[in-house]
């Protein structure tokens, strides 16, 4: 019974972890994408303005 118990809470643990673990790749991911879009952008104004 008690070992059951355990089972359980590794399990709901594990899936804890994978549930969190793929969000936080996916926001990394997001986030990385978001910030290497802005500064391409903000470069190529840049550049822009200095070649004129």
């Amino acid at each position: 019974m008690l070992w059951r118990a355990v089972e359980a809470f590794w399990e709901f643990l594990t899936d804890l972890y994978d549930s969190l673990d793929a969000w936080w790749t996916d926001w990394k991911d997001r986030t990385n994408k978001v910030l290497y879009d802005w500064w391409t952008k903000t470069k190529n104004v840049v550049y822009d303005w200095h070649s004129k």
